[in-house]
C-alpha cells in the first residue's frame, strides 16, 4: 500500500489518535490524506476499541475497522491504557510536523 510522503520523519513521536477523526477519515478511506498530513499516528486500546464498536453500531463508520486493522502495526501504533501522553510523547501545537502541514512555521515568534 502506497502511502503519501509524510510531514513528520521517523525521529519524530507518533501522533496521538483519536476516536473521532479515526472513525471519520477512516470510514470515508482518507486514511492517506491524515497520515500524509501527521505521519506515523498511535492510539490507547480505548481508542480502538471505540473505532471497532462504532464500526459494528453505525453502518457510516463500518469500513473504519477493515482501514484500521490494514494500518496497524506500522502507520497507527496501538499503545496500552496505561501509558500517559506525557510518556507517549504526545505531538504539541508547536510540533514540527503539524507546523508545516498547517504552514504556520515561520508565522510563530521566536
Amino acid at each position: 500500500m502506497a502511502i503519501l510522503p509524510t510531514f513528520g520523519t521517523l525521529d519524530e513521536p507518533p501522533a496521538d489518535l483519536d476516536a473521532g477523526p479515526g472513525l471519520n477519515f477512516f470510514s470515508i478511506n482518507k486514511e492517506r490524506l491524515l497520515i500524509g498530513v501527521l505521519g506515523r499516528l498511535s492510539a490507547p486500546e480505548t481508542v480502538q476499541e471505540e473505532v471497532f464498536r462504532k464500526s459494528r453500531q453505525d453502518e457510516r463508520f463500518r469500513p473504519a475497522a477493515a482501514v484500521w486493522r490494514k494500518l496497524t502495526p506500522h502507520w497507527v501504533e496501538v499503545l496500552s491504557d496505561d501509558q500517559t501522553p506525557r510518556t507517549r510523547g504526545r505531538r504539541p501545537p508547536d510540533h514540527p510536523a503539524v507546523l508545516r502541514a498547517t504552514g504556520e512555521g515561520s508565522q510563530r515568534p521566536g
